[in-house]
């Protein structure tokens, strides 16, 4: 039987959207489970960590696949074993947050404490004491080690611009707007 006009069976219009993600989001569907980040060891969790840490400082998509990609150039030229996989994940947001310009620079102490309650589910925030200002110091120095390790190259081509131009170049557009052959 065909309905008219989106109206049900049942002669009701349907749900706005918003109920509908509300039930959606209440549904018995299973949630992934949180990753216990010091049972995992492949570089795959550090990418995660990275995901999450980005969600829960409202980064915007742009600075975490930067952070996800500086992170994997990282570990392309270091031995993972030789480097805390999580803290070069957690420098490679700061610096991918610094480079976007979209974001405001995420704040060092927001970035602590979300990585901290990452891997230390359950515990509290970290006070202004020695463990924290610590932790900034190591986070400022792995930054700096990020940096050399990629060879300060940080910027991400564009590819469709890059694209766009070679387009361009092959059939030599010029500002008379020629026509394709």
């Amino acid at each position: 039987m065909k309905t008219n006009n989106l109206v049900d069976v049942m002669g009701r219009p349907p749900p706005p959207v918003a109920a509908v993600a509300a039930e959606s989001s209440t549904s018995s569907q299973p949630q992934p489970p949180l990753l216990d980040y010091h049972k995992a060891g492949d570089l795959f969790s550090g990418v995660r960590f990275i995901h999450e840490c980005g969600q829960k400082l409202n980064a915007s998509c742009l600075t975490v696949a930067t952070a996800s990609v500086l992170f994997h150039k990282f570990f392309k030229v270091a031995k993972k074993d030789n480097h805390d996989q999580f803290l070069i994940a957690a420098a490679c947001l700061y610096v991918s947050g610094k480079l976007e310009e979209q974001d405001q620079q995420l704040k060092i102490r927001d970035l602590i404490n979300v990585s901290h309650s990452a891997l230390h589910r359950g515990s509290e925030p970290l006070g202004l004491d020695s463990q924290y200002y610590n932790l900034r110091e190591v986070i400022c120095q792995a930054e700096l080690l990020v940096l050399r390790m990629v060879g300060f190259r940080v910027r991400l081509r564009s590819f469709p611009v890059s694209f766009l131009y070679t387009l361009r170049r092959i059939f030599r557009f010029n500002d008379t707007r020629q026509s394709f052959p």
